[in-house]
């Protein structure tokens, strides 16, 4: 199992049992002692916190990762790196909270506000005593305690924090400039929350294990066609929110965030955790480092879609007709249809001289309503070439009786060699795809399952795999 599914799984533990001691208890001084152990155990599992996944940004002297949040925002489990000289003033949480060491030294001094409150703005601390948290031990205070923290030793620090609420949803928080209070401020209205980093060679391993894992890279469609990975899937962080559920159905799966650096994916990253999604990674360095690490880097569009058509292609040896073959067939009128198989707003932008349009997956009805002579010839094309192999391969594989072949380069190469193009269409040129006999749908379907080796499933292994924890399952109607 990956290093970033172990510390899922016992993040997900861990937080489980918080939440049962919680609810049993309620917020109170014994919950935060029931609590210590179970956030020591988790802490004391120092492999699942490497300092390459939870380093402290350059220039700062303190990053805070964000570990698991409670959709109900009523949990927030952070790591807090600390570099040595790490400091934070006298501040309060607002609610209940618990801390506990992986590595390093981090010096708490707690605090109670004791004045009256007559006065706006103003306040006084009393001390409540101090403890220098390391590995192996934990402690925690009520929301109206205040606390310093400092890394007091010359290396640097890794600490669990463990509040009542998200970080991000603590409203109000407020902090001294000294121990002894004075002048009320605002503390941290609007934290910066990290996602834990992968390196480019973690990321080859986990493509290579028998876990599922989801890559998106969240740039632009733009900057992704200078440039991805092939085995990463687009979702443009502009499209995050309303693309995110139908891309990953699952949430508990393994997902790594690409994108143009650290700051970008982090923030990609903070969206898919909001969105239900804890088992998250972000790419260290970006596609940049993926580049620095001598990895294949594909630009264009469609580089996967491209590659599956070639692959097709070479290993089932669908049959290709050149354009200027094409052109042949039509100056010397032998007998043959030629179907555009790409969107109809597609055909209309620019075809081939006398094709017709179906669209993918209307192509096979169509061919079917057309009622060709047998030797008939039917030629698919596209914009380019792969949609048409489909295509065509799909015609031979349903068993139509026709020579069916694709068009090599599609409009492209048309073009180029010269041939005639159009723009628009008619009525005519759009062929219809009214529903088939029942007979016949089944005759073509039982083809294409046992050609292509389809499984037929009940509806109740279809409840089964969506209803699976450990898979994703994806659902197309392709009516």
């Amino acid at each position: 199992m990956s290093l970033m599914s172990r510390r899922h799984e016992s993040v997900a533990s861990t937080m489980d049992e918080i939440r049962s001691l919680r609810d049993l208890m309620g917020a109170s001084d014994s919950l935060i002692t029931a609590i210590t152990p179970v956030l020591t155990s988790l802490a004391l599992q120092d492999e699942l916190f490497p300092e390459t996944s939870f380093s402290v940004d350059d220039g700062t002297k303190a990053t805070i990762y964000e570990l698991w949040t409670d959709v109900d925002g009523r949990l927030g489990l952070y790591a807090s790196a600390g570099l040595p000289g790490k400091y934070q003033p006298p501040h309060d949480h607002r609610t209940w909270s618990c801390i506990a060491g992986v590595r390093g030294a981090e010096h708490n001094c707690y605090f109670e506000r004791t004045d009256d409150r007559s006065v706006e703005d103003q306040g006084t601390l009393e001390p409540r005593g101090d403890l220098t948290l390391r590995a192996g031990m934990a402690n925690g205070m009520m929301g109206h305690l205040f606390h310093a923290i400092e890394v007091v030793e010359q290396e640097p620090s890794l600490h669990l924090h463990l509040y009542g609420n998200p970080l991000d949803r603590l409203d109000g928080r407020v902090y001294f400039d000294s121990d002894d209070g004075g002048q009320i401020k605002p503390f941290m209205a609007r934290p910066s929350l990290h996602t834990a980093l992968v390196s480019v060679t973690e990321l080859q391993e986990m493509l290579e294990d028998d876990e599922e894992i989801a890559v998106l890279d969240t740039r632009e469609l733009g900057e992704w066609a200078t440039g991805h990975l092939l085995e990463a899937s687009p979702a443009p962080r502009s499209r995050l929110e309303l693309d995110g559920s139908a891309l990953l159905p699952r949430t508990g799966l393994r997902v790594v965030v690409i994108a143009k650096d650290n700051p970008a994916g982090h923030d990609a990253a903070h969206l898919l955790r909001r969105g239900g999604y804890r088992n998250v990674a972000v790419l260290d360095g970006g596609i940049e480092s993926c580049r620095h690490k001598g990895l294949t880097v594909h630009d264009g569009i469609g580089t996967f879609e491209k590659a599956f058509g070639e692959l097709v292609q070479r290993k089932i040896q669908t049959p290709t007709v050149k354009p200027a073959d094409l052109q042949l067939m039509q100056a010397n009128g032998i007998d043959h249809v030629l179907i555009d198989c790409r969107p109809t707003p597609e055909f209309e932008q620019l075809r081939v001289h006398g094709a017709k349009n179906a669209p993918g997956v209307a192509l096979l009805a169509a061919v079917e309503e057309l009622d060709l002579a047998p030797s008939t010839q039917i030629i698919v094309s596209c914009a380019g070439r792969t949609r048409s192999i489909i295509g065509a391969q799909t015609l031979i594989d349903a068993g139509v009786p026709n020579p069916v072949s694709c068009l090599e380069d599609g409009v492209m190469g048309w073009r180029i060699a010269g041939g005639a193009v159009q723009t628009g269409s008619a009525p005519e040129d759009r062929l219809s795809s009214r529903p088939l006999p029942p007979a016949r749908i089944e005759e073509l379907a039982t083809c294409l399952t046992k050609s292509d080796g389809i499984a037929l499933i009940d509806e109740g292994t279809l409840a089964t795999y969506l209803a699976a924890r450990s898979r994703c399952t994806y659902l197309f109607d392709v009516r």
